[in-house]
C-alpha cells in the first residue's frame, strides 16, 4: 500500500536528486546511453562522427554539451529532406532498427507548426516512462481516489492515450479519456458527470473552459472541483499572469 503522506513517489532514488551520487549515477546511464546510440541509431552516429567525437571521449557533462549539440526541429527537416517522407525509414533512421521492433504505441506532436514530429512508445522504455510520470504526478498532489480528466487530443497526440499506460500503476486514481476531439461542451459535461478533478491539457483549452463553462453549465469553472492543471504541449502554464488567471478560476494549482 502506497504510503500518501510519503514526500516523493520514488522514497529511494528522488532524495538523492542534486546531490555527487546522483550525479556519478547519472553519468554513468549518459554513458551507456551514449554507446547505444552511437551503435545503433544512423542519426546519432552521423551527429558523432560530424563532431569528431566517439562516446569514449566524454568523460564528463562538460564534454557532452561542449561536444554534440543538441538537436531540434532544423535537425529533423533536415532529415526529412535526405531520406524524404517515407516514416518508417525516418524512424528507423533516428531511433535504430533495433529500437523499432519494439515499437508498441506510435504517437506525434500536433504538427501544427510544421510536420508531426514522431513520438513512438518502445515496449522496453514503458516502465521508465511511468515511473517518469508517477514521480511528476505525485509531486503535483496527486493522490489515489483522483481522477484525471484526459483533454489533450487522443488521437496520435503525444501527451493522449499514452497517459493511459504512464499511469497503470499508479494506485487509487481513475482515468477517464476524454479527448479534445470530444468539444467543448461534451468536455464540460464529462468532467463534471464523472466528478473528474484533475484536468490534463492545454493551456489554451483551459482558458477557453473558462469562458464557456457558465454558457454550457450555467455556473463557473471553479465549481467543477479541478483541484490539479496538468498542462503542457503548449507555451502558457509558465507564463505568471496565464498561471494566475488559471489558478484563480479554478481553484487549482
Amino acid at each position: 500500500m502506497k504510503d500518501t503522506e510519503a514526500k516523493y513517489w520514488n522514497m529511494e532514488m528522488e532524495p538523492m536528486l542534486s546531490t555527487p551520487e546522483m550525479k556519478k549515477f547519472q553519468f554513468q546511464k549518459l554513458q551507456s546511453a551514449l554507446k547505444w546510440q552511437y551503435e545503433n541509431t544512423p542519426y546519432n552516429r552521423k551527429r558523432f562522427d560530424a563532431a569528431g567525437v566517439k562516446p569514449e571521449d566524454i568523460r564528463s557533462f562538460d564534454d557532452f554539451a561542449a561536444s554534440i549539440p543538441v538537436s531540434g526541429q532544423e535537425e529533423i527537416r533536415g532529415v526529412i529532406a535526405e531520406i524524404g517522407f517515407d516514416m518508417n525509414k525516418l524512424m528507423t533512421h533516428i531511433f535504430g532498427e533495433k529500437r523499432m521492433k519494439d515499437l508498441y504505441l506510435l504517437t506525434t506532436t500536433s504538427g501544427t507548426t510544421g510536420i508531426p514530429t514522431p513520438y513512438p512508445n518502445f515496449r522496453a522504455a514503458l516502465a521508465d516512462a511511468q515511473e517518469i510520470m508517477s514521480r511528476a504526478a505525485w509531486r503535483m498532489g496527486i493522490r489515489p481516489g483522483d481522477r484525471i480528466g484526459l483533454c489533450f487530443g487522443l488521437s496520435m497526440h503525444a501527451a493522449g492515450t499514452p497517459q493511459i499506460l504512464w499511469f497503470q500503476g499508479y494506485p487509487g486514481i481513475t482515468i477517464v479519456p476524454i479527448g479534445a476531439e470530444a468539444g467543448t461542451e461534451k468536455i464540460l459535461q464529462f468532467i463534471k458527470l464523472f466528478n473528474v478533478n484533475v484536468f490534463s491539457g492545454t493551456p489554451s483549452l483551459a482558458l477557453h473552459l473558462i469562458e464557456r463553462c457558465p454558457e454550457v453549465l450555467a455556473h463557473p469553472v471553479k465549481e467543477l472541483g479541478i483541484k490539479i492543471l496538468m498542462l503542457g504541449a503548449e507555451p502558457g502554464a509558465g507564463i505568471p499572469e496565464v498561471r494566475k488567471k488559471l489558478e484563480n478560476e479554478y481553484g487549482a494549482m
